[in-house]
């Protein structure tokens, strides 16, 4: 079963956007990155630019300025079905079906016994609204990746998931600055 993880830390400072940026898109980590809403992918201050810029013209500088959340597949058990590619696929489908009213970006680890995906959501949307962050949001979340049809050689899946929440161990300052 897939674990949608929440990353409760400090995202209340300017800087947070780029460290955590670099952090999910690191190519030492990540083998595949998407994103929805941005331009110039491939320039990570430039993204972290845009995010700031929509967030400084909603006027929406107070609280948490992004949310990141990953989702974790059990690739050595019951989802051995959910590869790389795979997991790309299902990456692009929750920023586009879900997720498109944001700018968000993520990243596709292959650094831990299971794929995983990192994503980084503007708290903004388009339309001046903050990312609610609190567990009904998440619940809702779980339930629409749950509907994403997932194409496979053997046809349809779905992802069956988990919520958890947590403060992230292992992201500090220090992990992203050493991925710069």
């Amino acid at each position: 079963m897939a674990i949608l993880a929440v990353f409760h830390n400090d995202y209340t400072q300017i800087g947070v956007y780029s460290k955590v940026i670099r952090y999910v898109l690191n190519p030492e980590k990540a083998k595949y990155t998407g994103s929805v809403n941005i331009y110039r992918e491939d320039e990570l201050d430039a993204i972290a630019e845009q995010m700031i810029e929509m967030t400084i013209a909603y006027g929406v500088l107070g609280g948490q300025l992004l949310r990141h959340f990953s989702l974790s597949f059990d690739t050595l058990k019951t989802e051995a079905w959910v590869t790389p590619e795979i997991a790309y696929q299902i990456g692009n489908l929750i920023c586009q079906k879900i997720l498109y009213r944001h700018q968000v970006v993520f990243g596709v680890h292959i650094d831990a016994e299971h794929v995983h995906i990192h994503f980084v959501v503007n708290a903004v949307d388009y339309q001046g609204n903050k990312f609610i962050d609190k567990q009904s949001t998440y619940k809702q979340l779980a339930k629409d990746i749950k509907r994403l049809p997932v194409q496979t050689d053997a046809g349809n899946s779905r992802i069956y998931c988990d919520l958890v929440y947590r403060n992230n161990p292992t992201y500090t300052n220090e992990t992203a600055d050493k991925s710069r």
